[in-house]
């Protein structure tokens, strides 16, 4: 991320990255013929081998009062772009009554706000794609001796609830996000962090040793511990419901959680309350 431009300077003033923001989709003309980017239907990427620095994580599409498109994007998604590609789209953004009369598509409500999405792909399948998808990011080193290019039989939904199928997924689960330390700790060269790792390496502290990864090559925004309490809530909530045959009464309160959890640097204020001072943009999304 790029410590200044215009919305890097906005989002840690606020401190809040769900704010929306909302622009002309002309925006979008300075890349769709510049061989250096990608521009897909909701975000921006950089071409392989081009050596640009700036993207766009996830953009949407809304619309103005009278019908036509604009484009919204989240304050946090905005501060990926480079200074000034950052100027570029403060150029464009709606302003006055316009911006505060425009909304979100509705079908961008269930994945953004709630967190819901199309049964396309099962959390088991995921799971692995998430993990091959950062073993990649160490190449040609491996960091999880364990994981293969497909997807191990065991991972999937339990046949039953016994103690023993319940340990033995626990076991095999540990077995494969095994960290090879000496990989990550690779990748920590800062002259300052080298007594660190060695003794997190000493000591065999996996924790540590990802700390000083990303203390090193992308440091965490001063609010994460208050976003991964957050996460862990959800998560705690959801271990108790998963693998029943049945929904479970946990499965209500993790789906007004994650709504809270979209208000959370504000507070925990539920979806269509606002504090006092905030502008409408915060909560500007058609149900």
């Amino acid at each position: 991320m790029f410590r200044s431009g215009y919305y890097t300077k906005r989002l840690k003033k606020s401190g809040n990255g769900i704010e929306w923001h909302f622009f002309e989709p002309s925006v979008l003309e300075k890349y769709r013929n510049d061989p250096g980017y990608e521009l897909r239907e909701t975000s921006l990427g950089i071409a392989s081998g081009s050596g640009r620095s700036s993207g766009l994580q996830q953009y949407v599409w809304g619309h103005k009062a009278d019908g036509t498109p604009c484009v919204a994007v989240f304050l946090a998604h905005l501060r990926g772009l480079h200074p000034e590609d950052q100027l570029h789209w403060r150029l464009h953004e709606l302003r006055g009554r316009i911006r505060n009369t425009a909304r979100v598509d509705r079908r961008y409500y269930a994945p953004l706000v709630c967190g819901r999405f199309p049964d396309t792909i099962s959390i088991y399948d995921a799971l692995h794609l998430y993990l091959v998808e950062i073993q990649k990011v160490f190449q040609p080193d491996v960091l999880f001796p364990q994981l293969l290019k497909t997807k191990p039989v065991w991972l999937a939904p339990i046949d039953h609830n016994s103690r023993k199928a319940m340990l033995q997924f626990a076991q095999c689960m540990s077995a494969l996000t095994k960290l090879k330390l000496t990989v990550l700790a690779k990748r920590v060269t800062a002259p300052e962090l080298q007594k660190d790792v060695k003794e997190a390496l000493t000591h065999q502290r996996s924790g540590d040793l990802i700390r000083l990864y990303f203390t090193q090559h992308d440091p965490f925004p001063s609010n994460l511990d208050e976003t991964l309490a957050a996460m862990k809530e959800l998560t705690d909530l959801r271990v108790q419901s998963a693998h029943m045959n049945a929904p479970a009464v946990h499965d209500q309160n993790y789906r007004e959680m994650q709504i809270d959890l979209v208000g959370r640097p504000h507070g925990g204020w539920k979806l269509g309350k606002k504090p006092d001072g905030l502008p409408d943009t915060f909560v500007q999304i058609e149900v």
